[in-house]
């Protein structure tokens, strides 16, 4: 008797344990994928992707995301594909020569290359960064938080296991709190996730969110067919353009840089260098000079769109364009900043609504 009590403790307790931490996999392909993202650290302030699927060979080097509809830059459908396998000679100007692999984007029948690399000429306090490939991976401080029902990120309110990473910094709130959601009974297929940055000295935030719409159904794991990543049918031997060359990087990778701003009451403009000619930054057509000029006291913006090409705004005008056809870059000297009231991660809410 005491060994069936003991055999029944051992059980129960088997029952209630945590799962082990889920590995991210190296190679797979899911379908039907929704993006989203609001922030008031920059700009455009809200967007939406929708995929219909991505591939992710980690072997191979290799990946493929077949973008449906996207609420800026480059219009959809098309289609990106990253070749991490070999490297190409990139001249940064001022930095040097670097390697770097190559994304190409398909749209229409047609084909164009991007060099994958950040910061290229860089500028200052930054430097050249060519992008590398990684096995995703949960953070290792990690917490399991049990079994939720109807998170917002996972779709058709399904349960889903909850894995939180809380990161506080010097703040009273979370200065990133990562979520991941997994299927409840296998404890290892990813339903959703989301990445919420906050830095409370300037009420700034980052919320990423990414909904896998057919839950369970859209992995499938192991090596995606080789042909997905083949691009030998097109000619793809010429430079994206700017605008199409911003859609290959992570858009909440890049707004995350002005989060490392100082704080907004020790950051005060500054006037640009150069004087703006013609009096207005619509007479400039360098994005090096606009980047640097005023017109009067209001600091100038280079904003691209695939539909009209590119142009230089002061930034009140650049900020009332359509972020589902201009995408724009604003000095950070002058950057503005909202004073919006952020709740922190554990709030009934997260920090914005969705």
């Amino acid at each position: 008797m005491f060994l069936l009590f003991v055999i029944c403790l051992t059980v129960i307790a088997a029952a209630v344990a945590d799962p082990s931490v889920p590995e991210m996999p190296s190679q797979y392909t899911v379908k039907n994928v929704a993006v989203e993202m609001f922030t008031n650290a920059g700009y455009p302030p809200h967007y939406t992707e929708t995929d219909s699927a991505q591939y992710y060979d980690y072997v191979a080097q290799k990946t493929r995301t077949d973008v449906a509809e996207s609420s800026y830059g480059t219009k959809a459908p098309y289609t990106m594909i990253k070749d991490y396998s070999q490297n190409f000679p990139v001249d940064c100007g001022h930095d040097g020569e670097f390697q770097a692999p190559r994304g190409y984007l398909v749209q229409g029948g047609q084909c164009c290359y991007t060099p994958l690399i950040q910061d290229c000429p860089a500028a200052p306090g930054y430097f050249p960064t060519p992008d590398t490939m990684f096995v995703g991976a949960l953070p290792k401080m990690v917490k399991y938080d049990g079994v939720v029902s109807n998170p917002d990120v996972v779709a058709n309110g399904a349960e889903a296991d909850l894995w939180e990473s809380v990161v506080m910094l010097k703040q009273t709130v979370p200065f990133m709190t990562q979520d991941f959601y997994f299927d409840t009974s296998d404890h290892t297929s990813q339903l959703g996730n989301a990445m919420y940055l906050m830095l409370e000295a300037s009420n700034q935030f980052i919320n990423a969110t990414t909904t896998y719409t057919d839950g369970k159904d859209a992995w499938t794991m192991g090596a995606p067919d080789a042909s997905v990543f083949d691009v030998s049918a097109y000619d793809c031997s010429k430079q994206c353009q700017s605008s199409s060359s911003a859609q290959f990087f992570v858009n909440a990778h890049s707004q995350s840089k002005r989060l490392t701003q100082p704080k907004h009451e020790e950051r005060k403009p500054v006037k640009a260098a150069k004087a703006v000619r013609g009096s207005s930054c619509e007479s400039i057509t360098s994005e090096s000079t606009c980047m640097s000029s005023s017109e009067g006291d209001e600091a100038c913006s280079w904003c691209t769109s695939g539909a009209v090409g590119t142009s230089c705004q002061k930034e009140s005008d650049a900020q009332s364009l359509p972020s589902a056809v201009f995408e724009c870059s604003y000095q950070a000297a002058y950057a503005a900043y909202t004073t919006d009231t952020v709740k922190s991660v554990g709030a009934e809410e997260p920090y914005a609504p969705y």
